[in-house]
């Protein structure tokens, strides 16, 4: 008599009653309310009210002693023009860790949104 095998293909919705296995299981997927989790950096988040413009290319510092930590492979800080994500190194460059230089003119009235994920 056959002894028949599933097989588990790519993009299949595989249902399993058990599994063993004699190595490592690796998982990127995470359930829960995430509160047993190590190694997450929580963004700290602050607001500016514009009262006057802001000219391209000078620095404004941060505003509450804000900093981020500066890497060439991750984006540390991100900033928002009245709710509006801008690019690092096209809309906005970081001369110091507690400085910004956007590339445009700020209009006066503008709320602008600092995220930095260094605690």
């Amino acid at each position: 008599m056959p002894n028949w095998k599933k097989l588990i293909t790519s993009g299949s919705n595989a249902i399993l009653n058990d599994i063993t296995a004699s190595g490592a299981i690796n998982a990127s997927t995470y359930y829960g309310d995430g509160s047993n989790l190590t190694g997450i950096f929580t963004p700290k988040v602050e607001y500016y009210d514009t009262t006057g413009s802001i000219s391209p290319f000078t620095n404004f510092p941060l505003p509450n002693n804000l900093t981020f930590v500066s890497s060439s492979t991750y984006e540390y800080l991100e900033i928002f023009i009245n709710g509006l994500r801008l690019r690092a190194d096209r809309d906005f460059t970081l001369p110091t860790t507690s400085s910004v230089q956007f590339a445009i003119k700020i209009p006066s009235g503008s709320e602008l949104t600092f995220k930095s994920l260094k605690q």
